[in-house]
């Protein structure tokens, strides 16, 4: 089974995930442009995995932060992504 966030794979592997990153690889020679994917952890809860992505997602940003910037940005996406990631209540 596979969970799919944006540009992260998760992979179930016994009780556990693999966490995977999209990231497009073109050849040199020829240009043409392949899926590639490669590991940012293996083995991780689900909690884990959120936040490594939000660890990732803020430092593809690129930018300099204060310490309070910083929190604030980690808070907004865990936010983001739980919101996103919530299950229907069950009547």
């Amino acid at each position: 089974m596979y969970i799919i966030y944006e540009n992260y794979k998760l992979e179930v592997e016994q009780g556990r995930f693999n966490l995977l990153k999209f990231r497009p690889k073109t050849n040199k020679k020829t240009r043409v442009v392949t899926d590639n994917y490669y590991v940012l952890g293996y083995g991780k809860t689900f909690e884990a995995c959120i936040y490594d992505i939000i660890i990732d997602k803020l430092a593809d940003r690129n930018e300099t932060f204060t310490l309070h910037q910083y929190i604030d940005e980690y808070k907004a996406l865990k936010t983001k992504i739980l919101d996103e990631i919530e299950l229907p209540k069950r009547k």
